[in-house]
């Protein structure tokens, strides 16, 4: 990793411009993700897969990963938000970043099962038999995980923004049984004037130049 990049992610790790990032676009600039909320995690990527039956893992790393937690409604809400640097445009990058979330919500996944694995250890349970299998109850829910890329080329991003976009398909009636992913992006050249203000942070400054 070059010195650019530790210090771009250094920049972009700290909580008040990370949420400035997500307030800009999630919440058209209005201060609803608090800094003080948002907790720092490990970006390492780690799901099993399986190749001839044999299980092997498979690593990511992505830029930065943290999580956060806020009262809605008198209910405790969770979510994590994974941020990508890109100094150049990657021309496969909604393929890679919904790795990135798949990978993220398998890990989630392999934690509930343990969970419940541990508990059956210690008491018994009424779960149905689906349940027992698939180790994951009618019950359980994963926490969302939002991944914003943010274009610091300097140059336009040119590159696809689903992955409909990077598929080669003859027949376009295929696409409405092939989920889609869309790109979360954030590139200078796309952000209107006086849209700018709506940053908090030096951040806006900082994409004007």
């Amino acid at each position: 990793m070059g010195k650019k990049d530790i210090e771009a992610k250094d920049y972009f790790a700290n909580t008040k411009r990370f949420a400035d990032l997500f307030n800009y676009y999630i919440y058209q600039g209005r201060s609803v993700i608090n800094p003080d909320g948002l907790k720092e995690l490990d970006a390492t990527e780690i799901t099993l897969a399986y190749d001839n039956k044999v299980k092997f893992s498979v690593q990511k790393f992505r830029d930065i990963l943290k999580s956060y937690a806020f009262m809605h409604n008198e209910s405790a809400i969770y979510l994590l938000f994974g941020l990508e640097l890109e100094a150049k445009t990657h021309y496969a990058m909604p393929a890679r970043s919904m790795l990135y979330d798949a990978m993220n919500y398998n890990r989630q996944i392999s934690k509930i099962a343990k969970m419940h694995r541990d508990n059956l250890k210690n008491e018994k349970q009424d779960i149905n038999s689906d349940e027992f299998v698939s180790e994951f109850w009618k019950n359980d829910f994963l926490i969302p995980v939002i991944t914003l890329t943010v274009n610091i080329s300097g140059k336009p991003w040119d590159g696809p923004l689903s992955l409909h976009e990077i598929l080669k398909v003859d027949d376009p009636s295929l696409l409405n049984f092939i989920s889609n992913y869309k790109l979360n992006l954030i590139s200078p050249e796309n952000i209107h004037d006086n849209e700018f203000e709506k940053f908090k942070t030096g951040l806006g400054r900082l994409l004007i130049f």
